[in-house]
């Protein structure tokens, strides 16, 4: 009877081996699956920053600015039209003397209309 004991006992610890065994790959399984929807949701995030960054750079067609978040403005010039784009183009086309023909990007410049 004492080797049937023991055997049963054996038998328990087994089969509770084999239940933290399962557990444990259950978890691992849940710990992977987090993690690929982090990844996901962190190409998202950065997909739409990028397209944010894309909608922000100045659309002038002569604009030599390359920074991402070019400063964008308006300005009325005296015959009434308006122009858009960032700073450094807006100097230029409007020929403000400080930067007429100059490499603006490095330095914004208010515009006074």
């Amino acid at each position: 009877e004492g080797g049937r004991e023991r055997e049963r006992k054996e038998g328990k610890k087994e089969k509770e081996k084999e239940g933290r065994k399962r557990k444990r790959e259950k978890e691992g399984k849940k710990e992977r699956e987090r993690n690929r929807e982090q990844e996901k949701e962190k190409g998202r995030r950065r997909k739409k920053e990028k397209d944010f960054k894309m909608q922000i750079i100045c659309n002038t067609s002569s604009c030599i600015s390359t920074e991402f978040l070019a400063t964008m403005v308006f300005h009325k010039t005296s015959l009434g039209t308006l122009l858009t784009g960032c700073q450094s183009c807006l100097c230029r086309h409007v020929g403000c003397p400080k930067h007429m023909g100059v490499d603006t990007t490095a330095f914004l410049c208010e515009i006074v209309s």
